[in-house]
């Protein structure tokens, strides 16, 4: 079966998705409402959309799947045939074409790892790339014998080694939910492996989509957000250390889960990665200079929410 995650003995660049799932507190209603899910990147994707007409939001869903197959196709790192995996085999100073869904989804990897000054980082390794919006190519800017790690094996060659898991699921879900709308959705909550992305007008009387951000234990609610247009993304390493700081190659030293709700999927996805790399006191400082955020931090030893946000 295709994986878009880590196999289980790699999980350290992988996010534990259990501690983000989150509890859905209001149901829609108004409109033929239709819920559906499927095992999809390695975890489930839940989608509930409504319309006027079901036959048109049967139809939508059947394509967000859809689309979510083909993007793994793209982006997995563990499909040999994807362009992701191709990457990894190409000589330094090539320059690769690629799809547009790849080459938008490193624009914003690009842009998020300058934002936080390298905390998140979508290459393993040292091998790097530039992008050439012209020509919508990527170029491989070195090749490096990996010094031991079980990252990669003693002493292989790498080329660029790309890993999407901190915000390949939140772009499928972007993608997904434009699909649901051009579909004629009226309205949609996505649930992606414990991220939430709701799209469209919620259902009325209803002013948003009310979900509860879970403990970091997983079995209560720590707080509520209402959403609208918006992601709710969580990242978590209370369990174990299998998210790693770019900067340092170590496992991120602070013990906690930071929540974010973000005007898209996109970046929820990697900026909940990025300020779980940063912690509690450097990731609240980056946080309070920025607008349109709305980010709880969860510590491991008293479990109390902490929420810093700026409009």
């Amino acid at each position: 079966m295709r994986s878009f995650f880590c196999p289980l003995n790699s999980y350290y660049f992988c996010r534990l998705l259990i501690l983000a799932v989150v509890a859905i507190l209001a149901a829609p209603a108004g409109g033929e409402t239709i819920s559906r899910a499927r095992y999809l990147m390695g975890t489930a994707c839940e989608i509930e959309a409504y319309g006027n007409n079901k036959p048109s939001v049967d139809s939508a869903i059947d394509q967000a799947f859809d689309e979510i197959g083909r993007l793994e196709d793209i982006m997995s790192l563990f499909i040999e045939t994807s362009e992701v995996s191709r990457l990894e085999r190409e000589s330094p100073g090539v320059s690769v074409v690629c799809s547009p869904e790849l080459f938008e989804v490193l624009e914003i990897a690009e842009q998020v790892r300058r934002e936080t000054d390298g905390a998140f980082d979508v290459t393993l390794g040292k091998a790097k790339f530039e992008l050439d919006p012209t020509h919508r190519t990527i170029v491989v800017r070195s090749h490096i014998k990996s010094s031991p790690s079980p990252l990669v094996g003693e002493g292989r060659v790498r080329g660029l080694r790309v890993d999407l898991g901190g915000i390949g699921k939140g772009y499928a879900l972007d993608r997904v939910g434009k699909v649901l709308l051009e579909g004629g959705v009226k309205g949609a909550r996505l649930n992606f492996g414990g991220q939430v992305l709701v799209v469209g007008q919620p259902p009325p009387p209803s002013r948003g989509w009310k979900v509860a951000v879970a403990s970091p234990d997983g079995k209560s609610a720590a707080t509520e957000v209402w959403l609208k247009s918006s992601s709710l993304s969580t990242s978590s390493n209370f369990s174990r250390p299998h998210v790693l700081n770019p900067v340092t190659g170590r496992p991120v030293g602070w013990k906690g889960s930071v929540s974010v709700v973000a005007p898209t999927a996109t970046l929820a996805d990697a900026y909940s990665t990025a300020l779980l790399v940063m912690g509690k006191v450097k990731g609240g400082e980056w946080v309070a200079s920025r607008k349109g955020l709305q980010v709880f931090f969860q510590e491991e030893q008293d479990h109390i929410s902490i929420r810093r946000e700026k409009k």
